[in-house]
């Protein structure tokens, strides 16, 4: 049977997603990435410019709007070998969004619900219910975050963006990929590690994280390196001699 070289990113605007997009485009995929607007929007054109790449707008934080789109793509035959869920957000108060547009910490933790878990939910209960037959054969992979092995008193933590509220999320992303065990060829929750990027650099100063010291910094992964070792040349060079 002629291999399905087609991938679905979520998050495919940020870092990870958007290495691992890029990685798949340069392969001759097919990446379906839905992103929250197009317009005004230089990553999702950046996105659109690369070949392969099937970039739509969809806001998967709305249940309705992930529910359309994938049965849009169910409609068109449109479906995936592998899903890649890293839609999510890096929060803190000298990154993004910013502090002031939150009244209370129940805001930061319903947004940080929103943003990590309810995409992924939203995303695979569409899959569930548009391609029941085919996700039996999906590769599916939720990206956590390095933030949450962080303890509670950590002095990474600052302000109303609690690590407690990070932890939460995780939890909620761990119960996500355990019950889409049963369901995907495939179902995974990876913890990333430290990825060199300037938000981690602006974020992880010697002030507010002494641990990650110089040394430390030398073994943190680009995003582009992240995308490699998630997906390897012998992942690739194995879908090739299947479509063969």
């Amino acid at each position: 049977m002629k291999k399905n070289n087609t991938i679905l990113i979520t998050g495919a605007t940020g870092n990870i997603g958007g290495a691992v997009a890029r990685r798949f485009s340069e392969h001759g995929w097919r990446v379906i990435a839905p992103v929250r607007k197009l317009e005004h929007n230089p990553k999702a054109l950046a996105l659109r410019a690369l070949p392969g790449l099937h970039v739509a707008e969809c806001n998967i934080e709305d249940v309705k709007a992930a529910r359309l789109f994938i049965r849009s793509l169910a409609n068109a035959g449109d479906v995936p070998a592998h899903v890649l869920e890293a839609a999510g957000v890096f929060l803190w108060d000298d990154g993004f969004p910013n502090v002031g547009q939150f009244a209370s910490p129940q805001e930061v933790e319903d947004f940080l619900m929103r943003a990590n878990c309810m995409t992924k939910e939203n995303i695979n209960g569409a899959l569930l219910e548009y391609m029941p037959w085919e996700v039996g054969r999906m590769h599916n992979r939720m990206i956590g975050s390095h933030a949450s092995t962080w303890g509670t008193d950590d002095p990474r933590r600052n302000g109303p963006f609690t690590e407690e509220y990070y932890v939460r999320s995780m939890q909620r992303v761990e119960s996500i990929g355990e019950s889409m065990k049963s369901h995907f060829a495939l179902s995974q929750v990876l913890h990333t590690p430290l990825i060199d990027t300037p938000e981690t650099r602006r974020t992880f100063t010697p002030e507010r994280a002494p641990d990650i010291t110089d040394e430390v910094w030398k073994t943190a992964v680009t995003p582009q390196e992240y995308a490699v070792e998630l997906y390897p040349d012998e992942f690739f060079a194995a879908s090739s001699a299947q479509a063969a």
